[in-house]
């Protein structure tokens, strides 16, 4: 995940990734489960988070949330937004504006 950035694909399935590293679904989903104790979509998300979170702190100012998002493999901005506020606890606006401090 961290070599190839698949995740940045935002039509990634578990079926794909599966596909990818040559194992079974059900293998793969298992490993995931096992390995990271979450879901394929919350594994995925971690990944997706974390790269917006690079993103924002490389261009506090000047790069559109939007863009970013997308840029970070997700498709829908309220998906985005539950997912970001779940994992940090704050919204990406706020995140942002706490960089500024």
């Amino acid at each position: 995940m961290n070599v190839d950035k698949l995740y940045l694909d935002p039509e990634l399935s578990l079926a794909t990734l599966a596909r990818k590293v040559r194992a079974p679904v059900k293998a793969v989903s298992q490993v995931i489960n096992e390995k990271a104790g979450l879901n394929f979509n919350d594994f995925i998300n971690e990944f997706r988070i974390r790269d917006f979170c690079e993103k924002i702190e490389n261009e506090p100012d000047e790069t559109p949330i939007l863009e970013m998002l997308l840029e970070s493999g997700f498709n829908s901005k309220s998906t985005f937004n539950d997912v970001f506020k779940k994992k940090t606890g704050v919204t990406p606006s706020e995140y942002r504006q706490s960089l500024k401090k």
